[in-house]
């Protein structure tokens, strides 16, 4: 999936810990330019998970993984761990 730059570092940062899913979630209802960009089910599910559950930080860090190149994520923890914009 080609996602922008600004999603990518979102979706990066979350995963990396640096920004809680609470956060995320936040950004997410605020955040209309995603519903464009996911695929209608990637979007749906994003907007009905449960954000404050036992389990949610593992489940979200799930339908992330399945959205994100897992070699770019790769390379912004290991290599970068900046913001990809600024690259």
């Amino acid at each position: 999936m080609n996602l922008p730059q600004s999603i990518k570092e979102i979706f990066f940062q979350t995963l990396y810990g640096s920004k809680n899913i609470l956060e995320f979630e936040a950004w997410l209802y605020l955040d209309k330019q995603l519903e464009d960009i996911l695929s209608p089910e990637s979007y749906l599910d994003l907007i009905s998970f449960g954000y404050k559950g036992e389990a949610a930080k593992n489940e979200l860090y799930r339908l992330l993984e399945n959205l994100i190149d897992k070699g770019e994520y790769d390379r912004y923890e290991y290599i970068d761990n900046r913001p990809l914009s600024t690259q």
